[in-house]
């Protein structure tokens, strides 16, 4: 098990990726985990029930079970340029995948929402 205090939830921002809920950069290791079915539970019922907001934008405390190695994509800027001037013409995104540590989330504390079991 692993307890990560204080961190932000960096999915869709500086991480990508459709099998992981949440993802921050510890180092120079990635984190990237799943929701278990009770936190999801939990997240909607406060969102659309109790109208609270579970923002990324306030740090959280994540509890979850390492599952081992996976992959995540990783927000890349590339620069596009002339190959006859080196004028750059514009910029691009990129998610190449890099290697995480993929976790199960089992508990969770974000914002005015706690979550456990």
């Amino acid at each position: 098990m692993v307890k990560l205090e204080n961190v932000y939830n960096r999915i869709g921002w500086d991480y990508g990726s459709r099998q992981y809920s949440f993802a921050v950069g510890m180092g120079e290791t990635v984190v990237a985990g799943l929701y278990e079915d009770h936190i999801v539970k939990a997240i909607e019922h406060a969102c659309y029930e109790l109208k609270v907001g579970v923002t990324d934008r306030l740090p959280w405390d994540v509890i979850g079970v390492i599952e081992g190695p996976g992959k995540i994509g990783e927000r890349t800027e590339v620069i596009v340029r002339d190959k006859f001037t080196n004028f750059e013409i514009g910029k691009m995104e990129e998610w190449p995948n890099i290697d995480c540590v993929k976790i199960r989330i089992i508990g969770l504390h974000a914002g005015p929402v706690a979550i456990g079991k």
